[in-house]
């Protein structure tokens, strides 16, 4: 229990009103080579920075927390981290929905590619060509993120 106290505690300390959670967004996410901490003292290996709005403080949350404090950064879920995974695991996949509104709002990818990407992931077949400009996209993404 005390980790939730810890937990709510450095956010609340790091927010400027009483609506804290709503202050936060989301920055950055990563996957750690070496074991780093959450807010709540858990070690964490997939990491999530976010950013408050009002203040431009910025905190390490683990995915977990995300999950478990129901910690919808920015509107973005879980599923960013599945769809960076499995990229990183075959970068001839498709990205998920959440992966490819990050990345455009980041500014990670143009429109074009946001409109390629979201034209082509629920296609079985792509072309050589398409398949071509997925595996650039995807590992360009891997790179940055």
């Amino acid at each position: 229990m005390e980790y939730i106290n810890e937990f709510y505690g450095t956010i609340k300390y790091n927010s400027e009103t009483e609506e804290f959670m709503d202050e936060w967004k989301l920055d950055e996410i990563y996957e750690s080579d070496e074991p780093d901490h959450c807010i709540c003292g858990h070690e964490i290996r997939e990491v999530c920075i976010v950013k408050n709005k009002l203040n431009n403080n910025t905190l390490k949350i683990g995915n977990c927390c995300i999950k478990k404090f129901g910690f919808m950064v920015d509107g973005w879920s879980q599923s960013l981290l599945s769809g960076l995974k499995r990229i990183k695991k075959d970068s001839l996949k498709a990205m998920n929905k959440s992966l490819i509104e990050f990345c455009h709002k980041k500014k990670f990818i143009n429109d074009w590619e946001y409109k390629f990407l979201t034209d082509t992931k629920r296609k079985r077949k792509l072309t050589p060509k398409q398949m071509n400009v997925r595996l650039k996209i995807n590992n360009r993404i891997v790179g940055i993120i």
